[in-house]
């Protein structure tokens, strides 16, 4: 009886670590975050909200300077650095979709 109840909660905790696992990164998702980072890459990014509510008037303001961008890096070499981190494909499949540039 004792040996059931260790096979069960091995496979138990088998079937756990099997359900944390990451999911695998798709080229299309890896194109989506690196175009993201390359372009913070470009320039600082941000952003202007105003609303009105019954509290009265809201606003927000956001401000963002990537460390790439201080560092100086190419947008297009931080697009290509990342989607070849995250997918271990060949620099070749790293088309940025929105300029089309290697």
């Amino acid at each position: 009886m004792a040996g059931r109840i260790g096979i069960m909660a091995g496979g138990a905790a088998m079937l756990f670590l099997a359900a944390c696992q990451p999911r695998p990164m798709t080229p299309q998702l890896a194109r989506y975050q690196c175009e993201q980072r390359a372009h913070a890459a470009a320039g600082p990014t941000g952003g202007v909200a105003l609303g009105v509510g019954s509290g009265g008037l809201n606003s927000r303001v956001s401000i963002g300077v990537s460390s790439d961008y201080l560092a100086g890096r190419d947008p297009d070499r931080v697009f290509a650095d990342c989607y070849t981190r995250k997918t271990g494909l060949p620099l070749a499949y790293a088309v940025r979709p929105a300029t089309g540039a290697r």
